[in-house]
């Protein structure tokens, strides 16, 4: 027999004797109940109303903080103060404000105001607000914005503060018609200290009606955003978020939907007594939860955020269960068998699902994961389980990784083997050929012609360039054993890219040098085998950058290693030869300009040495090459770190 019918027997006998009973008793506390439920996830959803309404004000704010700190207004800001190239730099600020604006739906538009309140730059909607008038300065402006409450406000701020705006309508002039409600976030601006503009960012009030409207489902209840505001009477009571957009903004709509108006007199009292709680509404019996909360450094304006519940459709369920008590006595089977099956589906159908995971994990699928919610013993099991799963996959992983370095460690010497035999078998002979083309170049009689004598000289070059080749191969194939001491990689580094910067100089690419702002400790390696990997990076960076460009190398200190960073922007590498990057005798130059060792050789010493390196490309960006080294271990009685020698010349 079946797990689940099993328990669907077990839960039929135990539960028929006490269900009449459970029943009626079940009227009674089905309204408490509910009502208490109904009260605990109101105050849950007024939390999360006011934590994400103040989490987008919070990040409004942050975002015009930032605004105001960008290089191109400091620009303006150093222009304006001087006197000087401030036309040009008003351009490129009209410019920079349209690409915000444009860029982020949310705002409205962006503004910089003077001391006076003139509007000195502007975008709005898409599009740069051309100044046509001029201020007291002498500087055209859009308009002069003085007499508005929020530059009465943003004159008031510190320098560092963030005011916000009331939360209105927008208007060009009186005879226009109004744009959507947004809010005003000012910032004030300084030069050396001195305070001398506002930056206002206009954002558009829809997206707290998108988190307000998606509080609670309309046919449970309505929601309110309210502005209490004993200092102005034309605000107190006022809608800032109505389901209705017709109640919004009574004051400057002309109409009497304030809340003391809508819910009752008695119900704003209540409301302006205390913090949060809920008040009964005298013409319907509703009730209306409420808490409220201030995003403005002014005590004395508030938002009120406000549900009012509609009891019917809360109480629907328990009006229908106590009307159906009197049948529910010959249903009683049923209902038992129903829920039976229920709950032996609750408990089975978890651990079905847990067992069929279990075998997708032992077919090798390491990705699967149960990622439950559940607080009980079935839940416990599935954390369990994506903890065996990430166990697992962590430590495929790294097999993987060790394979991998296995299998490069192993082909790099297979490969030295094989190179080191072949350059000593093809040394000799390719010396005999390059001393007989001197010796036929020496005694070349007169009057041979002029071509023979060049394609000896050829020859001989070719022959060079063999022994060049053959040279590395046994370098390659040596693979001395490193001998280790304490390297201060700073001057390591700085003395590599000096011989490097004739090279540099020649291709015309900036060579720059990022090293550590405090003192680094030393590595344990050797110099000249860590120098011959340094030199072969970075010449492979600058003969992966065109002229004009820049190639950066950076030293920095990474838990208990130090890592050297070799970036440049090239064109980079394609993902198929990025895989084949550190194999022997790959390149990616043109022929003739590499032996494709130069890579392999730096792995093998870098892993000589303990350290790790990697290679991060990307087309038409660039490559970073990351060689990692651990920091040696000195001794207790001897320091710490090493100062960077400097580099003599």
């Amino acid at each position: 027999m079946r797990l689940r019918t099993k328990l669907l027997l077990l839960l039929t006998v135990a539960t028929m004797p006490p269900l009449l009973a459970i029943l009626f008793y079940t009227g009674y506390l089905g309204s408490r109940t509910l009502s208490e439920q109904v009260d605990k996830d109101m105050q849950l959803i007024l939390e999360r109303g006011v934590a994400e309404v103040q989490t987008l004000v919070e990040g409004e704010k942050a975002a015009a903080r930032a605004l105001a700190e960008t290089p191109i207004l400091e620009r303006y800001l150093e222009a304006l103060v001087r006197g000087e190239g401030h036309r040009t730099v008003h351009e490129q600020l009209e410019q920079y404000f349209l690409a915000y604006q444009t860029a982020k739906p949310s705002v409205q538009a962006i503004r910089l105001l003077d001391n006076q309140g003139n509007t000195l730059a502007k975008a709005k909607e898409g599009k740069v607000i051309t100044p046509e008038a001029k201020g007291g300065t002498g500087l055209p402006i859009v308009a002069n914005q003085s007499h508005k409450d929020f530059f009465q406000r943003a004159k008031r701020l510190d320098v560092g503060e963030v005011g916000m705006s009331s939360f209105e309508l927008g208007r060009v002039d009186p005879q226009a018609e109004f744009c959507p409600a947004m809010i005003r976030y000012m910032v004030p601006l300084a030069y050396n200290g001195d305070k001398v503009g506002y930056l206002v960012v206009n954002g558009w009030g829809k997206r707290f009606d998108q988190i307000l409207s998606g509080l609670v489902a309309e046919r449970k209840g309505d929601v309110f955003l309210v502005e209490s505001n004993p200092v102005d009477p034309r605000r107190d009571g006022i809608y800032l978020y109505h389901p209705s957009d017709e109640k919004r903004f009574a004051n400057q709509r002309g109409n009497s939907a304030y809340l003391a108006t809508n819910l009752g007199k008695t119900v704003y009292q209540a409301v302006q007594a205390q913090k949060s709680g809920v008040v009964q509404v005298p013409s319907s019996r509703d009730p209306f939860y409420f808490t409220r909360f201030s995003p403005y450094d002014e005590p004395t304006q508030e938002w009120i955020l406000g549900v009012r519940a509609h009891t019917d459709a809360l109480l629907a369920t328990t009006n229908k269960m106590q009307a159906s008590i009197a049948g529910v006595g010959a249903l009683a089977l049923l209902v038992i068998l129903l829920l039976s099956r229920w709950a032996a589906a609750g408990v089975t159908t978890p651990i079905h699902r847990l067992a069929t995971k279990v075998q997708r994990l032992a077919e090798g699928d390491l990705g699967v994961r149960c990622r439950s919610g559940r607080s009980d013993e079935v839940g416990s099991l599935a954390r369990t389980f994506d903890y065996l799963a990430d166990s697992l996959e962590t430590a495929q992983k790294e097999r993987d990784e060790a394979e991998a370095k296995a299998c490069q460690a192993a082909k790099l010497a297979s490969v030295g083997e094989l190179a080191g035999g072949l350059a000593h078998e093809i040394n000799n002979p390719l010396h005999n050929i390059r001393s007989l083309a001197t010796l036929v170049e020496r005694d070349l009689p007169d009057g041979v012609p002029g071509r023979v004598s060049r394609d000896l000289a050829t020859l001989r070059q070719e022959c060079e360039q063999c022994s060049r080749i053959i040279q590395g191969l046994l370098n390659f194939g040596r693979q001395m054993e490193p001998e280790f001491r304490q390297v201060a990689l700073p001057e390591l580094v700085g003395q590599c890219l000096e011989l490097l910067e004739r090279k540099a100089h020649s291709g015309g690419v900036t060579l720059r040098w990022a090293g550590p702002d405090a003192s680094v400790p030393p590595v344990l390696g050797d110099p000249n085998q860590l120098q011959q990997v340094v030199v072969n990076t970075v010449l492979n960076a600058l003969q992966a950058s065109s002229e004009g460009q820049e190639v950066t190398v950076a030293l920095e200190r990474v838990d208990e290693s130090m890592r050297l960073s070799v970036i440049d922007r090239g064109s980079g590498i394609p993902e198929e030869d990025a895989k084949r990057i550190f194999d022997p005798f790959f390149s990616t130059k043109p022929e003739g300009q590499g032996s494709g060792l130069g890579l392999s050789v730096s792995y093998g010493i870098v892993h000589r040495h303990g350290g790790n390196i990697r290679i991060h490309s990307e087309l038409g960006q660039g490559t970073t090459v990351a060689i990692e080294l651990p920091v040696a271990q000195l001794p207790a009685d001897e320091p710490e770190v090493l100062e960077p020698a400097a580099s003599e010349g």
